[in-house]
């Protein structure tokens, strides 16, 4: 998945925005609205799902801890487009046990200080706890973990260097823009579904930081 940096730039205004009603907004997780689907689309997406599952799925993940994230996502947003439950497998994976357990130090243990890593998880868990409110079920332990895993990016805060933002791991030997991305991204999101102000809070943090200087860097790659 690759960030669209206006669109970044357009939810950094948005935190502006939100702040303005922040004192009114209930503290409620937002439900997702159904939305019209393309055929067409739905039936490519299913078969690159298929094929995915059929080469690299083990019976408990496909790989990689990052790119599994990445995949349980895409996997959860398309059973909730088409209404399937074909890849409900969440549960199977790594990610998922670790959700199910919502234990901290076993999140600390298997993310091992990689700050980007838990920015994609944490939108991993979300997607697989809105599938489970779609179908009635408990998203409790899925938005639980996520709650854990932001708490520990946001904890790797530091105003000393670079004039703030996230380490990109708990060495603190470096920061990068696809980190403090995802910090804001999950912070803004965060405050959307479900009002605490703390995530405001560090959205508009993100915000104060040279962003600008985030974005840029990437833009030169």
């Amino acid at each position: 998945m690759l960030f669209n940096f206006k669109k970044l730039a357009t939810l950094a205004s948005l935190v502006t925005v939100l702040s303005a009603f922040s004192a009114d907004y209930a503290a409620v997780a937002s439900p997702l609205q159904a939305r019209a689907q393309c055929a067409a689309t739905l039936s490519t997406a299913e078969s690159v799902a298929n094929r995915l599952q059929s080469h690299y799925w083990n019976g408990s993940g496909w790989g990689i801890f990052w790119t599994d994230a990445n995949t349980i996502e895409d996997l959860y947003n398309l059973m909730l487009a088409d209404g399937s439950s074909t890849f409900d497998v969440a549960d199977n994976t790594r990610i998922g046990q670790l959700a199910l357990q919502q234990d901290r130090n076993a999140w600390i243990s298997a993310l091992g200080g990689s700050n980007d890593d838990a920015g994609w998880i944490v939108l991993a868990l979300w997607k697989v706890g809105d599938y489970r409110i779609n179908r009635g079920q408990n998203a409790s332990p899925y938005f639980n973990s996520a709650a854990i895993v932001y708490d520990l990016i946001a904890a790797e805060w530091d105003d000393s260097v670079c004039g703030g933002g996230v380490w990109w791991s708990s060495a603190h030997t470096y920061k990068n823009a696809i980190t403090n991305e995802l910090f804001l991204y999950t912070s803004a999101s965060a405050y959307l579904r479900f009002g605490d102000q703390k995530y405001l809070t560090n959205a508009q943090k993100a915000c104060s930081t040279p962003l600008a200087y985030w974005f840029s860097l990437t833009e030169s790659l």
